[in-house]
């Protein structure tokens, strides 16, 4: 994952994650994501 800050003490340009990191930042993610919230009608632009 390419790092694109400014950031003068990154010397790496890539972002060095663990794929225990990685999973960590998936299951995190996921966790913004509700399926039921978005499809429940009751939440739908009024007709």
């Amino acid at each position: 994952m390419l790092n694109t800050t400014n950031d003068p003490l990154q010397i790496s340009p890539h972002l060095e994650l663990t794929a225990q990191e990685k999973r960590q930042i998936v299951a995190f993610l996921k966790t913004l994501t509700d399926e039921e919230f978005i499809t429940d009608p009751r939440f739908s632009e009024p007709k």
